[in-house]
């Protein structure tokens, strides 16, 4: 496979604003990985042309890499009052 398809928002590179679940952006960021890694030839000639997306686990103000979720540490939930 070269390039993974993604339906995106119009307003937003947030995969979580267009409906995907954070299973479905795991596997998405996980599938991307593994083909850059097959065809790194097919990405650099394609990059000017490659749309950049976000994963919610990531914040990015803060963070220079996009580790894979499994490797991201999970968020604490919020406490209830």
């Amino acid at each position: 496979m070269n390039g993974i398809k993604l339906k995106l928002s119009r307003y937003s590179n947030w995969l979580l604003d267009s409906d995907y679940s954070i299973k479905e952006q795991e596997t998405v960021y996980d599938d991307l990985l593994d083909d850059v890694i097959e065809n790194p030839r097919w990405y650099l000639d394609q990059l000017p042309y490659l749309s950049e997306f976000r994963v919610s686990w990531i914040n990015y103000g803060k963070q220079n890499v996009t580790k894979p979720y499994r490797f991201s540490k999970p968020r604490r939930k919020a406490k209830p009052l």
